[in-house]
């Protein structure tokens, strides 16, 4: 990289000093700049005709930078490079990277990599975005749970069955997913989506799933807003007369006061 940050034009021996840097050890690296100076060099040799690097290696190399940025997104959510990153590498490759490429891709190669759990988060990482409807998602999502239940692979679950418009099961996955998390912070973002998602309807539910994101993130301003409204929508079905509506509507905001 320092070749690169003082602009020298060595493109062959810095793509050769990354390609040996990610290949030995991809998943200590940090730097943003330089996972999108690999990648970009890596489709630049693509689309100039190298005949080692085919289209299904730009995809496997794809899965995994896309989900090293992913990763270091949630450990990282004040550094803003990693988005930037990953949304420049996803316009690099937009035209190979189609839903049906990457789920004709992950087919192919599911049974060689089936029990490879970071190989199956890769893929989902990569198929999580618009591709999440395609039948392939919910396979990969299905393997990597089998073999561990993790907040990660239940989260992955949830989409999977969301998708397939399954809700009771996306329902029960997102609660898994978020009983699993360690992180309170995450916790409460989870019960919140379940909460103001497919729980929305359901007053009471989401009434319990907003109070338990507040109890795991007592700062989620928005999950007060929308617990107000909650109440704000209940006290208009209580009491006959304006009047009557208009003290329902006080004495239910009091419990705003301290969220159980």
């Amino acid at each position: 990289m320092a070749l690169v940050n003082n602009k020298i034009e060595a493109k062959d021996e810095i793509f050769t000093l990354l390609d040996n840097g990610f290949t030995k050890a991809s998943k200590s690296v940090t730097d943003a700049k330089a996972i999108y100076t690999y990648f970009s060099l890596y489709s630049e040799r693509f689309n100039a005709g190298d005949k080692k690097i085919t289209s299904n290696s730009v995809l496997e190399k794809y899965s995994m930078v896309n989900a090293l940025l992913t990763q270091l997104q949630a450990s990282h959510p004040e550094n803003n490079n990693y988005k930037t990153a990953q949304n420049s590498i996803n316009n690099l490759i937009k035209e190979i990277a189609t839903c049906e490429n990457l789920a004709d891709f992950y087919t192919k190669t599911l049974e060689d990599n089936k029990e490879n759990t970071d190989w199956l988060t890769s893929a989902l990482v990569s198929l999580s975005g618009k591709c999440s409807a395609k039948p392939i998602f919910l396979t990969l999502a299905e393997k990597l749970y089998s073999i561990k239940a993790t907040s990660k692979s239940a989260e992955f679950m949830a989409l999977a069955n969301l998708k397939q418009r399954k809700f009771p099961e996306a329902i029960k996955f997102y609660n898994e997913s978020a009983e699993l998390q360690t992180n309170p912070l995450e916790k409460a973002k989870t019960y919140y989506t379940l909460a103001t998602g497919l729980l929305a309807n359901d007053l009471p539910k989401s009434k319990e799933f907003l109070n338990k994101a507040l109890a795991s993130d007592p700062k989620m301003g928005k999950a007060y807003i929308f617990l107000a409204q909650l109440y704000m929508n209940a006290a208009k079905d209580c009491g006959k007369t304006d009047f009557e509506k208009k003290q329902s509507v006080i004495l239910l905001s009091r419990q705003l006061k301290k969220p159980e």
